[in-house]
């Protein structure tokens, strides 16, 4: 993966996306998604994944069971083969929003970019108040989330670990 090859995104912080009932993302190796050699998928969404394409149970052992597996396969690319594994692991965004999020806010040091997330997330998030949520401005609409997803893909590039706001669908630190 070349955002794991820059030093920037970490088994920790892939580790910390996977944990039970977690909102963060996580970046994997998707070898069915086109034009995006890795993507950003919610990291409870890699472990249901794992579970299965293992036919583990959605029960607390399965879970784990997964979890662990994700773990320690987590900069090795996931090629399922049962559609309902692959249908977890797909990017809702294309490479061109990846790239139209990556130029947004390359100015930015990565210090400003989590000052822009804690703004974000004191505000009542109503409107495109920072950079960042004006990228994803629309509300409750399938472009909205993929914008979210492709900033969020783009701060984990930049080793910003980030989860989704359950209340207002924006991106947060965890």
């Amino acid at each position: 993966m070349a955002t794991a090859a820059e030093g920037r995104y970490s088994k920790g912080m892939f580790a910390r996306a996977v944990k039970k009932d977690s909102s963060r993302y996580a970046l994997v190796q998707n070898p069915r998604a086109p034009g995006l050699p890795a993507v950003c998928v919610r990291g409870g969404a890699v472990v249901e994944a794992v579970a299965i394409e293992k036919d583990w149970t959605y029960g607390t052992h399965g879970l784990e069971k997964a979890t662990g597996f994700a773990v320690r396969h987590w900069h090795d690319p996931f090629a399922f083969e049962k559609a309902n594994a692959v249908a977890k692991l797909q990017p809702r965004y294309t490479a061109k929003q990846l790239a139209t999020a990556r130029a947004a806010f390359a100015r930015f040091k990565n210090a400003e970019l989590r000052a822009q997330l804690r703004l974000a997330s004191r505000r009542n998030s109503s409107g495109g108040g920072t950079e960042l949520q004006r990228l994803y401005a629309g509300r409750n609409t399938p472009i909205s989330y993929a914008s979210r997803d492709a900033v969020a893909h783009a701060l984990l590039e930049r080793g910003i670990l980030v989860a989704k706001d359950e209340r207002t669908g924006h991106l947060r630190l965890p």
